[in-house]
């Protein structure tokens, strides 16, 4: 995630950059800044058996795999900016 905040932020400064040229400010220096987690995804959903119509907790809808695991964060950054 440290590599995604500090990716982030030139793109927050460019975007303010152009709302306060197009505003005709100068925009100042950070005031705030608030990170939040984004939920596009949803809860993990339990799979019944078919058999049994009880709740196996090791199915899986994903074939077995032995690569390395990865996980997908969806963050927000919101960056406030001063008004020059």
């Amino acid at each position: 995630m440290a590599l995604a905040r500090r990716e982030a932020i030139p793109l927050a400064e460019a975007g303010a950059d152009d709302l306060a040229q197009a505003l005709g400010v100068n925009r100042g220096g950070v005031i705030a800044a608030l990170e939040y987690p984004l939920n596009n995804f949803g809860p993990p959903q339990l799979i019944l058996d078919r058999c049994s119509s009880q709740l196996d907790p090791y199915s899986s809808l994903l074939p077995f795999d032995t690569t390395e695991p990865e996980i997908q964060v969806s963050v927000g950054l919101q960056i406030s900016y001063a008004i020059e």
